[in-house]
């Protein structure tokens, strides 16, 4: 597990929902302090261990997963990272694209 400010941290209350836009989820968690960027994997459904990609590295705790097909349920999960790599993965969350 990687750790940032002294400390490693896991993504707390990742929450995901279909998005404002066909084809969009939208994700948002607990903000974790001293981190550069978070890791965001999404997975189609069923999720396997071999299926998660990266899909961004946003520098804000809210994102938006695009380019998505409306109506699938896919799965995502969100590490923040810092000086060290990254920290724990989140629990994972889901949600149907719009």
């Amino acid at each position: 597990m990687g750790r940032f400010g002294g400390v490693g941290r896991q993504i707390q209350n990742l929450s995901a929902t279909g998005g404002d836009l066909a084809g969009e989820c939208d994700l948002n968690s607990q903000p974790v302090k001293n981190v550069r960027n978070y890791v965001v994997e999404m997975s189609p459904d069923p999720v396997t261990p071999t299926r998660w990609a990266q899909v961004g590295l946003p520098t804000k705790s809210r994102f938006t997963a695009s380019g998505l097909t409306s109506g699938v349920k896919y799965w995502f999960r969100v590490a923040a990272s810092g000086s060290q790599g990254p920290g724990a993965w989140s629990d994972p969350a889901t949600a149907r694209a719009s």
